[in-house]
């Protein structure tokens, strides 16, 4: 009762209740949240149409990468992949349509890019680069600068203010994935510590630290081939061979569960709604302990009643 109260009193005081908007109770802490949103990027969109290169500026390019960051997050926290099959379409349709936006359509508008036009935000100015270094400040030298749909780093060293440039879509895209393998290794994790469940065999080190270092050798790749070719890669080219082949490798051994999607998941879901309300999901013998030859990555020990007495023992233990 104590702890209740004291966790009542400092949320009254730290976030006191400003109104509230349907079922939702808003407190002062989101109030203060949003106006400082506001305000930063109502400084971003300044500073992006008072400059004619705005992407020289720390300010700006900091801001775009923090929001890119956070679009990515609130991405993959929504959206969740449960199967690798399902991971495998998505990465080869999207592995296609980047080689072809890229590296085709040049053939089809005039030997132009789309999708690095897309990406420089319309590309260079139309005039000299000799009339811009003289007149910096024309109107006709503004560059073309890109929505904030992608991280963009200055390279050090350049006197032209180039860019490196990383969109969001090859961040997500394997993003699923890699989201996958955490939620893998911690559901394994989850069923392992606190049933009596065998779990399945995971690669030395988990699932997410393989996938973690393919998609850094993918994009390690990526940049090598800008340098060598001195013009812009499609980064999925080689993010998705890398990541597709390291969940593969790794996962060998439960491939084909890995592939219809793996029950530890249901396991760890109930486990964790069991956490929360103190029942268990009921349901015929089938769906509270399959039998082995159902399941081969995860194997039951006994019945619903040995895993609410697991579960039991668990919540006493940590009492």
């Amino acid at each position: 009762g104590g702890k209740f109260n004291l966790q009542t009193c400092l949320r009254t005081v730290l976030c006191p209740r400003v109104t509230t908007c349907g079922f939702h109770e808003i407190v002062l802490l989101d109030v203060l949240a949003a106006l400082s949103a506001y305000t930063l990027c109502i400084l971003w969109l300044v500073v992006w149409f008072t400059s004619n290169n705005p992407s020289i500026h720390p300010y700006y390019w900091i801001m775009q990468d923090v929001m890119g960051a956070c679009i990515s997050i609130l991405f993959l926290s929504l959206f969740r992949l449960n199967s690798i099959k399902v991971a495998t379409v998505l990465l080869a349709a999207v592995f296609v349509y980047d080689i072809f936006f890229v590296f085709l359509t040049p053939y089809l508008f005039n030997g132009e890019s789309v999708m690095i036009t897309v990406a420089q935000g319309g590309g260079p100015p139309e005039v000299s680069e000799d009339y811009c270094e003289k007149y910096p400040d024309d109107s006709q030298c503004r560059q073309g600068q890109p929505l904030p749909m992608l991280l963009s780093i200055p390279r050090i060293g350049d006197f032209r203010g180039g860019s490196s440039l990383l969109g969001l879509g090859d961040i997500v895209l394997p993003g699923l994935l890699i989201s996958f393998a955490a939620r893998l290794d911690e559901a394994k994790r989850l069923v392992g510590d606190h049933t009596n469940m065998r779990v399945g065999p995971s690669p030395r080190g988990g699932y997410l630290l393989w996938l973690i270092v393919a998609y850094a050798i993918g994009l390690f790749f990526a940049n090598l081939a800008v340098v060598l070719m001195r013009r812009g890669q499609p980064a999925l080219l080689y993010i998705v061979p890398a990541i597709l082949s390291a969940i593969a490798i790794t996962g060998w051994n439960e491939f084909r569960e890995l592939w219809k999607g793996p029950r530890v998941f249901t396991w760890a879901d109930r486990l964790v709604y069991y956490s929360h309300t103190g029942r268990l999901v009921m349901g015929d013998e089938a769906t509270v302990a399959e039998s082995d030859e159902e399941n081969e990555s995860l194997e039951p020990v006994g019945h619903t009643a040995t895993m609410v007495r697991a579960m039991n023992d668990n919540d006493s233990t940590q009492e």
